[in-house]
């Protein structure tokens, strides 16, 4: 229990630190690789010093490590949808959505390709297989597999237009996100739209979607 406590306080005065770090020099980045480091110490000598602890200390870590991934989740889709949005409001006409569009479906793409890499490298350097999954394999009918199967090119590009952007604001599809980018680029052209027919009505949207970026 003692081991337990000391690890916590320990944390707790790493992490005032940081904050403290940042507050100064107001540089996330350094923040971060120091987070990392003292991370790194603070695992190897639980590792090392008090393993038998390590599961009760790590719980108790991870009510913060956790809660913050879980708040990074919670503001990604107002930030990808307001973000998107307030970029549109700044254009003079519709004329430069679709080289913006372009933009950022190719960079979407990219950091897919980007993130599969990294996984099948890291998958080939440690020597990772599917063996530990065979357990699943009862969960899959055939039925299953034959739908997954079916799925033909025009069918995915459906899939990618949202039909209920409220379900896809609660990330229910694996789509989710290219389904509110989507969206977000709809509203973008509706609302330069409504700018040009109806001036003040547009200037109020656009005033609000200001005030919005910076509340998010």
């Amino acid at each position: 229990m003692f081991v337990t406590l000391a690890y916590i306080a320990f944390f707790l005065v790493c992490s005032w630190a940081i904050f403290r770090i940042n507050q100064k020099s107001h540089s996330l980045s350094k923040s971060v690789f120091i987070a990392i480091f003292l991370g790194a110490v603070i695992g190897l000598s639980l590792h090392l010093i008090a393993a038998d602890d390590s599961k009760t200390v790590i719980g108790w870590y991870n009510v913060i490590g956790n809660g913050y991934v879980n708040l990074l989740k919670l503001v990604a889709v107002p930030l990808i949808f307001i973000s998107i949005l307030s970029a549109i409001n700044k254009l003079e006409n519709s004329a430069g959505i679709g080289k913006m569009s372009l933009t950022i479906v190719g960079c979407m793409l990219c950091l897919v390709m980007i993130a599969g890499f990294i996984g099948l490298l890291t998958a080939h350097v440690l020597g990772l297989d599917a063996s530990a999954y065979v357990h699943m394999q009862s969960t899959l009918t055939a039925d299953d597999v034959s739908k997954t199967a079916a799925i033909s090119l025009p069918k995915l590009m459906t899939s990618l237009i949202p039909t209920n952007i409220f379900l896809d604001l609660t990330g229910a599809r694996s789509v989710s996100v290219i389904g509110i980018v989507i969206f977000t680029l709809l509203a973008g052209v509706a609302l330069l739209k409504v700018k040009q027919d109806a001036p003040q009505e547009g200037e109020k949207l656009s005033a609000g979607i200001n005030a919005i970026q910076i509340w998010v």
